[in-house]
């Protein structure tokens, strides 16, 4: 299964699982039998096939319907809250984005400080205390630019809730941010080409 069609068979089961759980409702014991019946009346014949010849996804699906319904819908409000903000810089789903979930962009300023780092030999940045404000040192020199100032805190707690970049703290106390793949991948989607190219 390529990956197209693998993230949207995964994206079509999560939603399908949701709408069988607000359906049969939330005190229910339910597993995947029963939905794989759910699934058959309702002419999801495809969802059915793929779940009745994948033992692990059985196994998943059954784990998934036996968690509490609160909880699975907070955590689906979060992934989507994220995936909209990833999304909202890569050119081909901006607008549809910014429509939908207009308060889950990510900000210039942070897609700036990912492309340089990203763009750069360097694998991490520190955060300096500078003449009342802060310089980002790249660890294998220079500096990343950023030109708001006051909102980069924001920015980069935003990155690291993300998993854009990873922070730890130096001795010292220095707070060093890190590249993670995550943040190499996303770079590539919005700039539609192999980073650091």
């Amino acid at each position: 299964m390529d990956a197209l069609t693998a993230a949207g068979a995964f994206g079509t089961i999560v939603q399908l699982i949701c709408n069988y759980r607000a359906e049969k409702g939330t005190d229910a014991a339910l597993n995947h039998e029963q939905f794989i019946e759910w699934l058959d009346y309702h002419r999801h014949e495809e969802i059915k096939n793929l779940i009745c010849n994948t033992a692990a996804l059985r196994t998943e699906i059954d784990m998934v319907l036996k968690a509490d319904h609160a909880l699975i819908k907070d955590k689906l409000d979060a992934i989507n809250t994220t995936l909209a903000t990833l999304t909202s810089h890569v050119a081909e789903f901006r607008g549809l984005t910014v429509t939908m979930m207009p308060g889950a962009e990510i900000s210039d300023q942070a897609v700036s400080i990912l492309r340089q780092l990203v763009n750069s030999k360097s694998s991490s940045f520190f955060k300096l205390n500078h003449l009342g404000g802060y310089i980002l040192q790249f660890e294998m020199g220079g500096h990343v630019e950023h030109n708001e100032p006051r909102f980069l805190d924001d920015d980069l707690n935003k990155l690291c809730g993300l998993g854009l970049l990873a922070l730890e703290y130096g001795g010292s106390g220095t707070e060093i941010y890190k590249i993670t793949r995550s943040s190499v991948r996303l770079i590539e989607a919005i700039d539609g080409k192999q980073a650091g190219n």
